[in-house]
């Protein structure tokens, strides 16, 4: 039947928030009616389309939980919606975490059909009112992506302001974001949402299925009597490769490229194992499958052949001279010393170190007085409408006008634009838009911004590409854009986030650095520089 079918089964977790503030009355009957309804004629459109899709039904308040496993029983998923109650606060980021584990957990295992070549669906519906929590959703997001998933958000308010910005708009990375205002718009969209997903550009990509794969065994390293041990109490043969049938490997012919499934036990050679992997083509997600129970495994080679090789980060680079222009010249990866790890951890991370968490790069900085770990935030992934966002966290805009120069087509990214709105009365005493100031500390103030003014002419000389506007007088936009002396390349992401991180950081320092600091009792402590990019004469 497969060979014969029109369309991809898809497999969708509804993801669904029923935090205390979906009880809102601002759609009728309240917000989390209108979803329930909007969900079950969506459901119902899907089940018509394609009986073979299947629903998940996940919930999320102050935690997730899994409501309804995958079914294709359409009653089942209706009944399951019916029942949901809200309560609790919105963790998104819980929520988003427990969705990926959920879903990775299923790829992971060969006999269900969300490990073969069904389409993986998420789809997010809240008001968008997220608390704090421990996990980043854009970072679960990201992981997503990473995976093949395909990740709709819909967000209903009647509310003009949205409290974090574009928080669920920036999960969509694979899918569309809508944002909700009535009733009859929701019901228009959920329609166009039960339409098959056109995977076909998605499938020419391997998912980083490494991200879920778990790792094999090494128990060569134990000595003869504890490897008899082991086969005693665990049933195994720690020297023997059910894949070629031998004890000794066919290309180097030992045992000690000998490893087991963490799951089965099961032994196998690193060799033998890669030609395993090749044989179903998942060689390319640096992945394959255990010969017996088929759960997936991380091939634990030298040279992964994944496309982001946490080894290639960029290295901090040396600072600029002030004569220098907005031709970023990309860094060079350092040479890895034996026994040296290619990346710190965020415990022992230092202001102007990288770490790789949950493969996602990130930059230790200093920034305005707080010590933090910055990354970026991408929207629409690949596409030519993309945009990206420098965050410290869900709820920690550092930039949020940063654009980075990427021909998609080329595999190419020539530079970046990057602005920053600074304001000359954030630092000041106002109330309701009125000075506070005594005559004495208003002058002092005329003055710091005279000297700012002086401070932005000196910069724009020694920096061109940096442009100077303002529409108000209360503050005024630094904007800039820089070209890389060499193009970096797309396909290694880790390079191209660690360079775009260091630039933009290089720029954000310069664009501070023309307001004088604020003297109050104590002269507050500047702080510490950060690594810049480095940069060759125009």
């Amino acid at each position: 039947m497969s060979d014969t079918r029109e369309f991809d089964i898809e497999d969708t977790v509804i993801l669904m928030d029923v935090s205390r503030s979906m009880a809102r009355k601002d759609f009728n009957p309240c917000r989390i009616e209108a979803v329930k309804s909007a969900l079950i004629e969506w459901v119902k459109l899907k089940h018509n389309i394609d009986k073979a899709d299947r629903f998940a039904l996940i919930t999320y308040s102050t935690t997730g939980q899994v409501v309804q496993d995958y079914t294709d029983d359409l009653d089942q998923i209706i009944s399951a919606i019916k029942n949901v109650r809200v309560h609790g606060i919105s963790a998104l980021g819980e929520g988003m975490g427990f969705t990926v584990q959920f879903i990775g957990q299923k790829m992971a295992k060969a006999g269900d059909s969300a490990s073969g070549g069904n389409v993986n669906r998420i789809l997010i519906i809240s008001d968008g009112k997220a608390s704090l929590s421990s996990i980043d959703p854009i970072e679960r997001a990201n992981v997503a992506a990473e995976l093949g998933i395909i990740t709709d958000c819909i967000e209903i308010s009647k509310l003009e302001t949205r409290s974090f910005g574009k928080l669920l708009e920036s999960m969509a990375i694979l899918g569309e974001f809508y944002n909700i205002y009535d009733k009859s718009l929701l019901e228009v969209t959920i329609k166009s949402l039960s339409h098959k997903k056109d995977v076909f550009e998605l499938k020419k990509t391997m998912p980083n299925l490494s991200l879920i794969a778990a790792d094999l065994l090494d128990l060569t390293s134990l000595s003869e009597e504890m490897q008899k041990a082991v086969n005693k109490l665990m049933g195994v043969k720690v020297n023997f490769c059910e894949i070629c049938r031998s004890n000794n490997c066919p290309v180097d012919g030992t045992t000690e490229c000998i490893r087991l499934c963490p799951y089965c036990k099961t032994g196998m050679h690193i060799h033998c194992a890669e030609e395993w992997a090749k044989q179903s083509k998942m060689i390319e997600g640096g992945v394959c499958r255990c010969p017996h129970c088929l759960f997936l495994l991380k091939l634990p080679i030298t040279e992964k052949p994944t496309s982001k090789p946490a080894s290639k980060i960029i290295a901090p680079p040396t600072k600029p001279t002030a004569s220098q222009t907005s031709q970023t010249k990309q860094p060079t990866t350092p040479p890895q010393q034996e026994g040296q790890a290619p990346l710190n951890t965020a415990a022992t991370a230092k202001i102007g170190d990288f770490v790789l968490e949950n493969d996602k790069v990130k930059l230790k900085i200093e920034h305005r007085g707080e010590e933090k770990f910055i990354y970026l935030a991408w929207d629409n992934w690949g596409k030519e409408n993309y945009s990206c966002n420098i965050i410290s966290g869900m709820s920690d805009l550092v930039c949020k006008e940063f654009h980075p120069k990427i021909d998609w087509s080329q595999g190419n990214c020539t530079g970046f634009i990057i602005r920053d709105m600074i304001g000359w009365f954030s630092s000041t005493s106002i109330q309701h838009g009125v000075f506070i100031y005594n005559l004495d500390e208003f002058e002092k103030w005329n003055k710091r911004v005279l000297k700012d003014i002086s401070n932005i002419k000196k910069l724009n000389a020694e920096h061109p590409e940096i442009k100077f506007s303002s529409d108000k007088i209360m503050d005024f936009l630094l904007e800039a854009e820089v070209k890389f002396a060499e193009p970096l390349k797309v396909s290694d992401r880790n390079s191209l986030e660690g360079n775009l991180l260091l630039g933009a950081m290089t720029y954000l320092n310069l664009f501070e650095s023309v307001i004088t600091p604020i003297k109050k009792v104590k002269e507050a402590k500047k702080p510490k520089k950060i690594p810049v990019a480095q940069t060759q004469e125009a």
